[in-house]
């Protein structure tokens, strides 16, 4: 690998950087023993479907479009050292085969949504354990530069 390519392996995206703050700002509220892993989702939604007045259209459809049938997982690096990750071999050999065969609580991270400007993000959540499961829309916003959890919106447990 030219020293290029993995400087560019490791600078974070735009998309990793919305998942790290989101974790780091909800952490306390979600089971952090729990293995993440990258499965796009669109949190059952349909484009008829929008959750919340702070959430504009253009935001909630490309939360959609990023999380169709044909998207791809990414890999949480921001997220690896600081909490579970699924590994990514593993995260790519399970991806459509439904629940990795571990036995810890698993977190579905899906695509990250923006609005055109890339000031606003949303994605899906998704918390599932032996006895229950849990899916919420996690909502920031870029202040100053720096992405901001400012809500989540849950979708259900069972």
């Amino acid at each position: 690998m030219a020293l290029g390519s993995a400087i560019w392996y490791l600078i974070p995206t735009e998309e990793a950087k919305v998942v790290l703050a989101a974790f780091n700002s909800i952490s306390e509220g979600v089971n952090v023993d729990a293995v993440a892993w990258s499965v796009p989702s669109n949190c059952s939604f349909r484009e008829s479907d929008k959750p919340n007045k702070k959430i504009d259209e253009n935001l909630f459809k490309n939360f959609l479009a990023v999380n169709d049938e044909r998207a791809k997982p990414i890999r949480l690096r921001t997220l690896e050292g600081k909490y579970p990750v699924l590994k990514w071999k593993e995260n790519k050999a399970y991806l459509g085969m439904g629940r990795p065969p571990i036995n810890r609580s698993l977190i579905g991270v899906s695509r990250v949504g923006f609005d055109k400007n890339k000031e606003k993000a949303i994605f899906c959540l998704v918390s599932s354990g032996a006895r229950s499961h849990m899916k919420m829309l996690v909502y920031l916003e870029k202040q100053y530069g720096k992405w901001v959890f400012i809500d989540t919106l849950s979708m259900g447990v069972s």
